[in-house]
């Protein structure tokens, strides 16, 4: 899925600037078919395009409809029936695109893009109600190619987080996510090799360690944030953990690990990671049943860490642990 706070970034800031963009989202989706619903991409006249829609034929086309519209200033919904025989797109699914120019009509575009960008800098979701108005009645219906019709206008508005309603025939639910947190405990190989990769692939990932000096001889790509701790004990509480955070436990020591586990476990995160051996695991479930801790909360901890792919080097572990959050995060068993 596309990085909804860098695309709604890029959105707002050519706005402003009276930029003619074209905003591309992928509204519906059925069957297998690239790109899934949620999935964002803005065709942008003064940078290249961020983020994408499934990417191969299909999307070479809609940035064609896409360049058309933004000469036209006229939004397009584009309706796909992936066949065989559609060229380059043998999925079988379908799949519907809406495809709205912007930024060249002062006073066109809805301010909801403003407050759905302040909700995901604050890590929380935003959900939009789309209604096209009065589609053209003349639509393209070939054999091999999309099936677009041409509204008046589209009317958006934001459906409010408590209450889960199906959309209602001729409108579309989009709901904009904030990329999930990354917490990793312990600057070591593992996760210098780690924490890129992870960001590349939608994760906000932040490293923490206790070892001031250490860290300010390390290098990580723009992006991910290092935080000096005082010590590991009560750092958690204070950060912003909720259910669809990651929380991965890889420090310099069993002790820290220990006291980090606790903490972990308490919280609603939806992944919690733990590098080290089974005969480290079968040690801290002990302690934690000591502890009071139930199987049910130690069932929550992955260790040993990561896919069992025969890893070896920190990066090759690295590429094995973001292989179970990614699975983790896309609901796979």
């Amino acid at each position: 899925m596309s990085d909804h706070i860098s695309i709604l970034e890029r959105l707002v800031s050519g706005i402003a600037a009276r930029r003619p963009m074209a905003l591309m989202l992928v509204v519906e989706r059925t069957g297998s078919a690239p790109g899934g619903k949620g999935a964002m991409m803005l065709l942008d006249t003064g940078a290249p395009a961020l983020g994408t829609i499934g990417g191969g034929a299909l999307e070479y086309e809609a940035l064609a409809v896409a360049r058309t519209a933004l000469i036209d200033s006229k939004p397009r919904l584009l309706r796909y029936q992936l066949t065989p025989e559609t060229s380059g797109m043998p999925c079988g699914g379908r799949i519907t695109i809406l495809i709205v120019p912007m930024g060249s009509s002062p006073g066109d575009e809805p301010p909801l893009f403003v407050d759905a960008l302040e909700r995901l800098r604050e890590n929380a979701a935003f959900t939009v109600t789309i209604q096209p108005l009065k589609p053209d009645q003349n639509d393209q219906n070939q054999i091999g190619s999309p099936n677009v019709s041409i509204p008046d206008g589209i009317l958006w508005t934001r459906t409010p987080e408590s209450i889960e309603l199906p959309a209602s025939p001729g409108t579309f639910l989009f709901r904009l996510e904030p990329p999930p947190r990354l917490f990793v405990f312990g600057a070591g190989h593992i996760t210098q090799a780690l924490a890129p990769m992870a960001m590349a692939v939608g994760f906000r990932v932040e490293v923490l360690d206790d070892r001031a000096d250490y860290l300010k001889t390390l290098f990580f790509t723009e992006g991910i944030v290092t935080r000096t701790l005082p010590g590991f004990a009560d750092c958690i509480s204070s950060l912003p953990v909720n259910a669809s955070s990651f929380l991965l436990i890889a420090t310099y020591g069993h002790r820290h690990d220990r006291v980090l586990l606790d903490q972990a476990l308490a919280t609603r995160a939806a992944y919690i990671g733990v590098v080290g051996s089974r005969s480290k695991r079968a040690y801290m479930f002990a302690t934690l049943r000591e502890s009071g801790w139930a199987e049910s909360d130690t069932a929550r901890v992955h260790t040993p860490v990561g896919l069992p792919i025969g890893a070896v080097t920190p990066a090759e572990i690295a590429v094995s642990i973001l292989a179970e959050m990614i699975a983790v995060r896309r609901k796979r068993p």
